[in-house]
């Protein structure tokens, strides 16, 4: 059982169901009447190339992620990419802002204290 509350294996759950319930969850835990909320996503090909994706309700853009780079530190480019455009329209945004960002291993990282993680950080600030 996740965060949707599935009786089964999420495998085994039609996915007009899976959309349903997700919406749903969504709605619930994040209105977004109070929250904005910022999607982010990474991939990487089997040739090591990477990119990056943020979408919200105001902007929507993909950009190069870089070459051999593992897959969480794509997913951390794509929250620091969003980040940026967060702090350009931060005058418009009224609510709260959630990331929505479906990788465990960057949400792990961001919340840990470990000094590599703000090297990781500074090389970004560093390429964009």
């Amino acid at each position: 059982s996740s965060i949707l509350n599935l009786e089964s294996n999420k495998n085994d759950t039609p996915e007009n169901i899976l959309k349903a319930k997700f919406l749903h969850t969504l709605e619930e835990r994040f209105p977004e009447s109070k929250f904005y909320r910022i999607y982010t996503d990474g991939s990487l090909d089997s040739d090591g190339n990477s990119g990056c994706g943020v979408i919200s309700k105001n902007f929507f853009f993909v950009k190069n992620g870089g070459k051999n780079l593992n897959i969480c530190a794509i997913e951390l480019k794509s929250i620091y990419f969003a980040l940026l455009k967060v702090i350009e329209h931060r005058k418009r945004v009224k609510r709260h802002i959630v990331f929505l960002v479906d990788s465990q291993a960057a949400i792990k990282s961001l919340i840990s204290f470990e000094p590599k993680n703000l090297i990781v950080i500074h090389k970004f600030t560093n390429c964009s």
